[in-house]
């Protein structure tokens, strides 16, 4: 069977590499696509997705050029996302 993970396959997974159980797993999904990883930002957005209580924020610029760069950096995220 194909879409089916059997117990005894299972169990010869949890001693296996990490290569094995991917390749084990990448059976269950055709086509198999790579997925590029989250930058920062998006973690960061995602996070406060999943957690809204949870608020992400940088220690606060001592100084009006580091400021400026900060607000920059959160307008930027908002117009990507």
């Amino acid at each position: 069977m194909r879409n089916t993970l059997f117990k005894d396959e299972l169990h010869a997974l949890e001693n296996a590499s990490p290569e094995e159980i991917r390749n084990t797993l990448m059976r269950f999904f055709d086509p198999f696509w790579e997925i590029t990883p989250m930058n920062s930002q998006q973690i960061d957005v995602l996070r406060s997705i999943i957690h809204p209580e949870i608020v992400l924020v940088p220690p606060e610029p001592t100084n009006l050029l580091i400021w400026s760069y900060w607000i920059e950096n959160k307008r930027i995220m908002l117009e990507n996302w």
